[in-house]
């Protein structure tokens, strides 16, 4: 299939939920003030709703295969009211462009929300192979494991990070996963 077959692909939509506890997660994930947000989500919080439909895009079949290298090059909000805890929203995503430049394949994915009417909107960048990733040098503690049959690396090809990084976060915030 050739990766153009898969421009103008919508996702969604699906429900994303701010809870307390996933907007909690967020800020202690990114050391905000919890203070702050009792009421309210952080604007970052745009990110966690992003991801609760880029899954969608990233496990599409024909989409699937150039997947074992992924990298979220960007990203840009627009909102036009903040997100209030306890407010469910319907997001959907949409495939806006797509580049093939060797064996990488840029993807824009476009993302709007809302519960009433769209009052968020969002543009992200997916670089996409379907190349393993090249192992960093040696003694760097993000390096990938030689071992290929390892559950997390061998099969996705993604960079780990150090335990405890996010403790859950992006599940609180409402990504699927365990």
């Amino acid at each position: 299939m050739n990766s153009d077959d898969f421009l103008g692909r919508r996702y969604g939509p699906v429900t994303h939920e701010v809870t307390r506890r996933s907007v909690q997660a967020f800020v202690e994930a990114t050391a905000d003030d919890p203070d702050r947000w009792s009421d309210d989500a952080p604007p970052g919080y745009a990110g966690a709703v992003l991801f609760s439909v880029a899954p969608a895009f990233l496990s599409d079949p024909d989409v699937a295969p150039l997947t074992r290298s992924v990298v979220h090059t960007e990203q840009q909000f627009a909102w036009r009211r903040s997100l209030a805890v306890g407010e469910r929203l319907e997001v959907e995503g949409t495939v806006s462009s797509v580049r093939e430049r060797g064996p990488l394949v840029i993807v824009g994915f476009d993302v709007t929300a809302g519960s009433d009417r769209v009052w968020l909107e969002s543009s992200s960048t997916f670089l996409l192979s379907g190349e393993a990733a090249a192992a960093a040098e040696e003694g760097d503690p993000f390096a990938l494991p030689e071992d290929e049959d390892d559950d997390f690396t061998g099969k996705t090809g993604a960079v780990p990070l150090p335990p405890g990084l996010f403790d859950g976060y992006f599940q609180e915030a409402g990504a699927p996963g365990g």
